[in-house]
């Protein structure tokens, strides 16, 4: 099979749909196609053709499934799109019906610029997904959301994606509801002072700033207060902390917002910056909490195993790797959302959402910190 001959069937195939029924038929006949195509190791081209007419076919299917009872979770009664009597009886579950219908509450125009966009990234990867065109979908609902509920879609136009200064006083400046994600490492509290030479900078040499208990618990309770405002109805919060602080934090965030899972990042091996512990730690915790009802991209375990930033590497005695922060942002974030980062420290959070494609904004009070972040970030490479 070519992928002329492939593309000019599925073309008819498509045009036949009428019911629930050939529409789940033919998408079976398609991934039966796709396994063959992947397990043959055939070319990038007529995969991409296979994965085009699986997202067609589903579409088509979420526009029948939304007309019907059962797409509506109902039982059958007067459905002119299908004559059985549950999802479970065409050969779908819950799940595949929900996607298929937010794929085809798309608009015809963004489908197919969406397919375009595609295409035109792949460059030998396969890129026509389901999961990016329910990313796509839940993109267009938001943007929608916004448009019924009379607000004005923000296009974030800060000059400096970095500023240095007083976070709280910056984060005044920001639009009410201009926040999509925040996404930041606040002080713990814990007076941190790396007990090795390899860390013995200016900057860890004299400590962090407002990282006494007192003024990290004030800063953040003062930080969420604002956040409140600044965010948008529908967002996602990421704190980083220590387990000496988690209950601490935890009563702070949970009165401004709704706390859902901590997240452990399990850095590979144990730290060995903080001496006086008997057991080196080899985890952090990532609180992570929502405003509102911001969707997900995907679900995974609440375990991010990425390795910690080699010492050699380290601008900063808590770094934290581009790669866990874009792990994230891979749930978390669509394409118009805006990330901040209040207290940037090192800049990961900044060059993870430049390397990711979003808007973000980071603040850093330290400027000797500031200065170095603002080279990390711009940098090509490393972590």
């Amino acid at each position: 099979m070519d992928a002329l001959q492939l593309r000019d069937n599925a073309k008819q195939q498509l045009a036949e749909i009428r019911t629930i029924e050939t529409g789940v038929e033919y998408l079976n006949k398609v991934k039966a196609i796709e396994t063959w195509a992947k397990a043959e190791k055939k070319d990038a081209e007529l995969q991409n053709i296979i994965a085009e007419q699986k997202l067609r076919t589903q579409r088509i299917l979420g526009g029948l499934l939304n007309e019907s009872d059962i797409g509506k979770g109902r039982p059958n009664k007067m459905s002119k799109t299908t004559t059985f009597n549950s999802l479970k009886d065409v050969g779908i579950n819950r799940d595949q019906s929900s996607a298929f219908q937010k794929i085809a509450s798309l608009p015809q125009e963004m489908f197919e610029e969406e397919i375009a966009t595609a295409k035109e990234e792949t460059n030998k990867r396969i890129e026509l997904t389901t999961s990016r065109m329910l990313t796509a979908a839940k993109q267009y609902e938001k943007d929608k959301k916004r448009k019924e509920q009379g607000e004005v879609i923000k296009t974030i136009n800060i000059s400096d994606k970095i500023k240095n200064g007083d976070s709280l006083e910056i984060l005044k400046t920001l639009p009410d509801n201009s926040i999509d994600i925040v996404l930041t490492d606040p002080p713990y509290g814990i007076d941190y002072k790396s007990n090795r030479s390899e860390y013995k900078n200016s900057i860890t040499s004299r400590g962090l700033l407002n990282d006494s208990k007192e003024d990290a618990f004030y800063l953040l309770d003062e930080t969420c207060k604002i956040l409140l405002d600044k965010t948008s109805q529908d967002s996602h919060l990421y704190f980083f902390c220590s387990w000496s602080v988690f209950s601490s934090f935890e009563s702070i965030i949970s009165k401004y917002f709704t706390i859902k899972t901590p997240i452990v990042w399990d850095k590979g091996n144990k730290g060995s910056g903080d001496l006086e512990n008997d057991w080196g730690n080899q985890t952090e915790l990532i609180i992570y909490c929502t405003k509102g009802k911001k969707n997900i991209n995907y679900r995974k375990g609440n375990v991010i195993s990425v390795p910690k930033v080699h010492s050699s590497k380290l601008i900063h005695p808590t770094q934290k790797p581009t790669e866990l922060i874009k792990e994230i942002l891979e749930v978390s974030a669509l394409k118009n959302d805006f990330v901040v980062d209040p207290f940037m420290g090192s800049g990961s959070t900044i060059k993870a959402c430049d390397e990711y494609g979003v808007k973000s904004l980071g603040i850093e009070l330290d400027k000797e910190m500031f200065l170095l972040a603002n080279k990390f970030i711009n940098e090509r490479t490393g972590n």
